[in-house]
Parts: C-alpha cells; structure tokens; sequence
C-alpha cells in the first residue's frame, strides 16, 4: 500500500514525499527504509485531533 502510495504521487510529479512515523516504532522505519525512504532528524509539534488523540492520552486504554 505505501509503494502505491508513493508510486501514485510520483507518477504525478512529486519530487518527494514526507512521511512520519513514531521513533520508536523500528518495524515501520525498517519497513520504510527498505522502501527507500530517507530517515531525516527533525523535531515536530503536532495538533491534537481526534486521529491522534490516543499518543496524547498515552494510547489505548484497555
């Protein structure tokens, strides 16, 4: 699905795409790498919404 992704908005001129990820999930950045994405060190503040609202609250509750 993110090889379609990305092959979709290349296809349409594109000359990047910035993806993120949590720094501690290494399986989605090991999965990422190996499709060629470039792990740059940045420092973002996000808004909370209700997509992202659970890593605010500290995730799920059971």
């Amino acid at each position: 699905l993110v090889r379609a992704v990305a092959e979709y908005y290349l296809a349409k001129g594109r000359s990047y795409l910035d993806l993120s990820v949590l720094h501690s999930n290494k399986k989605a950045i090991a999965l990422y790498k190996a499709l060629n994405f470039e792990q740059i060190p940045v420092y973002v503040i996000k808004r909370k919404n209700d997509i992202n609202e659970v890593y605010y609250t500290g995730g799920p509750q059971p």
